[in-house]
């Protein structure tokens, strides 16, 4: 699986970026795209492969699934945590309060900003985490899929906005999946194809360009590829019989 998904993830994410850009530049007067355009076949059928491809390799792997276990100290893994959350805090500066749900939205992305630095923190320290950063950023990309589909709904051309509902959907489900992590109950393979097809599909969300929309992308792969990287390793034979804990136990260690 380490050999493998870190490779996979890149190449399609750079093959999507490309044909993203190319997908944008066959619009016509009207914003259309033609009918049958190779470079938009092209683009769908390869998101479709990426996600296949991770998912073969994920399946490959299952037998040494097992239970997550709390990952060792890794001050790298913090400090990348902490820069993630940085950048996510930057993208929304200066905040933007439109009114109503929208602002639900920054208010989030600030609470979730603050749990990965305590999150970067806890890596630097030893720790495994604290279970209420781990479930604050699923909670932000939630609050953000909705309010983003409220104004995708106006729009009736479904690839200007499919790439970053995919992006959106496959990041929250990642980091909800690595939050089980924190009570030993994480699950590395369904865990592994949310994270690499987020991954994957950040390629075309960033040819969409826009700077808060990069740095805020870039800020969640960060975050998510940083978080995994250490349960990318087959578990020994101990860590995947090991019974999950009961998240009250988790609790009484820190």
């Amino acid at each position: 699986m380490k050999k493998l998904l870190p490779p996979i993830a890149l190449v399609f994410a750079c093959a999507l970026f490309f044909l993203r850009r190319a997908q944008q530049g066959v619009l016509d007067a009207s914003g259309l795209i033609q009918r049958s355009d190779a470079v938009s076949i092209a683009l769908y059928l390869v998101c479709t492969l990426a996600a296949a491809l991770v998912l073969i390799v994920c399946l490959r792997d299952r037998k040494a699934s097992g239970y997550g276990v709390p990952a060792e100290k890794n001050q790298l893994r913090g400090i990348l945590v902490i820069v993630a959350a940085l950048a996510l805090l930057g993208s929304y500066l200066p905040p933007d309060f439109q009114g109503g749900v929208k602002n639900i939205v920054p208010v989030l992305a600030f609470a979730a900003a603050c749990a990965m630095a305590v999150e970067g923190v806890y890596h630097l320290s030893g720790n495994a985490g604290s279970l209420l950063g781990g479930c604050l950023l699923p909670v932000y990309l939630a609050a953000l899929l909705i309010s983003d589909y409220r104004a995708w709904s106006y729009d009736p051309q479904v690839y200007h906005f499919a790439f970053k509902l995919l992006f959106i959907v496959a990041a929250m489900l990642a980091a909800y999946h690595l939050a089980a992590f924190r009570t030993g109950t994480g699950r590395r393979c369904l865990t592994a194809f949310y994270v690499f097809c987020a991954l994957a599909f950040a390629g075309a969300v960033l040819a969409d360009g826009g700077w808060q929309s990069i740095l805020r992308t870039c800020a969640i792969c960060l975050y998510l590829a940083a978080e995994f990287w250490p349960y990318l390793n087959p578990p020994t034979e101990a860590q995947a019989a090991r019974p999950p804990e009961e998240p009250k136990a988790e609790a009484e260690t820190e």
